[in-house]
């Protein structure tokens, strides 16, 4: 006996959740789509039993629906399933629905409707300058109906369809080779690979000697913004300009094309800041956009390094009571085997920042992760515990204890390593510093202090720089 698991269309309906499911059941049995009551009962047997739906037996299908040839029947029922998954994809996508009637308006001579719908696709976006990829090609389609349409009656308002036309497939075209250049510098960022870049330097000799098109196309000059908010080439201003360009204009792109911009936005923030600017404020703001906008959650889910990283950063701005508050909203999305100890390190670390040096330690009581990372975090916080509380001799053992387990680790690299004992090696002279300062004058104690934190500012290996320049400077 076999089972109909692996077949096209039990793969297919798989993908279908119960609402969707339920849908295509009623599209089966509309008698416009299918005049088959064969198909009708497997499609409803199929419903009925979706839990199992990848163990039923092909034998016991055929039995309970009456079937005789059910090869015949499960691929009828499988183009009924392409069909609704298409009707799906364009109820979801009206620009592609507009451009699809235009084109058979058009195809069938049907005049009258075919301008009143062209009129309609164009009026609402007169005032839309910034338009996604998709759209601007469906702006060329539409604009060569226009021009077919003008070829064929010469009565018809569409005699600038050609140089339209032309004007649109230039705007797609740049805006397209744009957004695939972005793609290549972020993938040889993060992956060992080096891309050719086709046409790049004519695509820009274009632009200069085309500005008009810029204006035309904000789209094109955010794609221009953000290639070079990728290379590190944007200054302040701008990148302030780039990142009101996205916020103000989230309507009008897809919600994983918003995701892409604020975190390439939140990206550039930290290595600002890594470099020594300071973008507390700008990287805060970002996140908390991408908080409030749905933009982090995606499949239901939230990676907990991201939960950690966003809680550290509103912290860092002093937005204590919001980092409680997406701490709280947040963990039931932090999907890991450690969602609780996560949770209460998380909770550890606010602790600290308000100033409850016992209540982090607490949290912290039986925290122990697998997992290197934060193993790590937690080796971090508990010195910045016993330093806010003033515990020399817990933090030197610390301190020790930590430097034990970097000889030992076999999975953090060289320079990761390197970075951590400078951390330490730096706490322990902050402390040395701190403990001389009663026996200092103060003058040559504000040289030493300068000394040190000038030293610490100029080391690029270095494991929270932040923590310690802010430490360094409370002396």
């Amino acid at each position: 006996m076999s089972s109909i698991g692996s077949t096209k269309l039990i793969q297919l309906l798989l993908t279908f959740s119960k609402k969707e499911f339920q849908s295509f059941v009623e599209i089966v049995e509309n008698p416009v789509y299918n005049k088959f009551k064969s198909q009708i009962r497997i499609a409803k047997y199929l419903q009925n039993n979706f839990s199992e739906i990848e163990f039923i037996e092909k034998n016991q299908l055929e039995k309970d629906c009456e079937i005789k040839n059910l090869n015949k029947e499960m691929s009828a029922l499988l183009k009924l399933a392409e069909e609704y998954i298409i009707k799906l994809s364009l109820d979801k996508n009206p620009l592609k629905k507009q451009e699809l009637k235009i084109v058979e308006l058009n195809r069938r001579g049907a005049n009258k409707t075919f301008q009143s719908a062209v009129k309609t696709f164009k009026e609402p976006k007169e005032n839309q300058n910034v338009k996604t990829n998709q759209h601007l090609l469906i702006d060329f389609l539409v604009e060569n109906e226009c021009d077919k349409a003008f070829d064929r009656n010469n009565q018809f308002p569409y005699e600038d369809a050609l140089s339209n036309k032309e004007r649109a497939i230039d705007a797609w075209y740049v805006h397209s080779k744009l957004k695939i250049y972005s793609e290549m510098i972020i993938r040889e960022r993060l992956q060992d690979q080096k891309f050719k870049k086709t046409f790049y330097a004519e695509v820009m000799t274009f632009l200069e000697k085309n500005s008009d098109l810029l204006k035309l196309y904000p789209s094109i000059q955010l794609y221009l913004k953000l290639i070079d908010l990728l290379n590190d080439d944007l200054n302040e201003k701008d990148y302030d300009l780039f990142y009101q360009s996205i916020t103000k204009n989230t309507e009008f792109f897809p919600k994983e094309e918003i995701a892409n911009f604020i975190q390439h936005s939140i990206n550039h923030c930290i290595r600002k800041i890594n470099s020594g600017y300071d973008y507390l404020a700008k990287l805060f703001t970002a996140m908390k956009f991408q908080v409030e906008k749905g933009l982090l959650v995606i499949n239901d889910k939230v990676h907990h390094r991201s939960y950690k990283n966003i809680i550290e950063v509103a912290i860092r701005a002093k937005e204590i009571d919001w980092a409680i508050d997406f701490l709280n909203s947040y963990k039931d999305f932090v999907v890991s085997e450690n969602t609780e100890m996560i949770y209460k390190y998380n909770l550890a670390s606010i602790y600290l920042a308000n100033g409850q040096e016992k209540k982090a330690l607490k949290e912290l009581t039986f925290v122990n992760f697998k997992d290197v990372f934060y193993q790590i975090s937690c080796k971090l916080l508990y010195i910045k515990i016993y330093y806010a509380l003033n515990d020399i001799l817990e933090i030197e053992s610390l301190v020790h204890n930590f430097k034990s387990y970097l000889t030992r680790d076999t999975f953090l690299s060289v320079i990761q390593k390197k970075m951590y004992f400078n951390f330490l090696s730096y706490v322990l002279q902050i402390l040395n510093l701190k403990n001389k300062q009663t026996n200092l004058l103060s003058d040559e104690f504000t040289i030493k202090k300068e000394a040190l934190l000038f030293e610490i500012n100029n080391e690029k290996e270095i494991a929270d720089k932040y923590w310690l320049t802010q430490t360094i400077s409370n002396l």
